[in-house]
């Protein structure tokens, strides 16, 4: 038996973990960023509903995220923070 594994899920995380709000992609922009265990998606918050714009797999068990504004900034920014306590800006 080999000494290692190689495990990989055979689909994407559907269970929603944590959402936030805010404008990423454009000042003024009304944005939606969703984490999915491992996932974060991206849309745009329309009349007619989302629009799906990104998704990218993260590197970890997101547990936490939260946006902020620099002063002077028309953009948000989000705080990520995975179980293992990793933190993204």
């Amino acid at each position: 038996m080999p000494a290692f594994s190689y495990v990989v899920t055979s689909s994407k995380p559907t269970s929603v973990s944590n959402a936030v709000v805010g404008s990423f992609t454009a000042p003024g922009a009304r944005d939606l960023i969703v984490a999915k265990t491992s996932r974060l998606e991206l849309f745009s918050i329309e009349a007619d509903g989302l629009s799906p714009l990104f998704e990218v797999q993260v590197y970890g068990r997101i547990s936490s995220m939260e946006t902020f504004r620099p002063a002077g900034q028309e953009r948000d920014l989000l705080c990520l923070l995975t179980e293992k306590m990793q933190l993204s800006l």
